[in-house]
């Protein structure tokens, strides 16, 4: 998230920071509690490793929890 970007709607951080394919489906797999990261490899087997690794340390920065 660029933290100095100006924003006009609360919608907008939020698209900014869980935008693309991943991060949405990735928080509705942890609604239910934590996963270890393997565990959400096999929830979402179309997901690569890399890409697994990227977002989840986007969410992290962006301090998602």
């Amino acid at each position: 998230m660029n933290i100095q970007k100006k924003y006009k709607i609360g919608v907008e951080v939020t698209l900014d920071v869980i935008g693309g394919k991943w991060k949405s489906v990735i928080l509705y797999h942890l609604t239910s509690g934590k996963k270890r990261t393997n565990e959400l490899r096999s929830l979402m087997p179309e997901i690569t490793q890399r890409m697994l690794t990227k977002q989840l340390r986007e969410l992290e920065r962006d301090k998602v929890n």
